[in-house]
């Protein structure tokens, strides 16, 4: 298996805001280089490093399920909340979801 370096960057809410307005807009152009993703402090990095998180993300690259439906079927996890943003023009542009533990601990 390929391995895939994911790039992560800890910077205050308003410059990834910045960052994100200024690619959509053309001002900037992504470089190889920068983060694929970003946090807004190192607790929230944490938080994604979970031996929880970490379980489920081994499960979604072992076994590559096509949805987030198949996801929780797979898992003892559940869809909790789904929140689908919109453009001006009604187009959906990404839906987000809430995964939670179906058994608590």
């Amino acid at each position: 298996m390929k391995t895939k370096v994911l790039r992560v960057a800890i910077a205050p809410r308003e410059d990834i805001m910045r960052y994100t307005r200024d690619i959509v807009a053309g001002r900037r152009r992504r470089a190889a280089d920068d983060p694929d993703v970003w946090f807004t402090s190192v607790e929230s990095f944490a938080k994604v490093l979970s031996e929880k998180n970490r379980a489920l993300l081994a499960m979604i690259a072992e076994r590559g399920p096509d949805s987030i439906d198949t996801l929780a079927d797979r898992s003892d996890f559940a869809i909790m909340e789904t929140t689908t943003r919109r453009s001006s023009g009604n187009e959906r542009v990404a839906s987000f979801y809430m995964i939670r533990s179906s058994t608590r601990s």
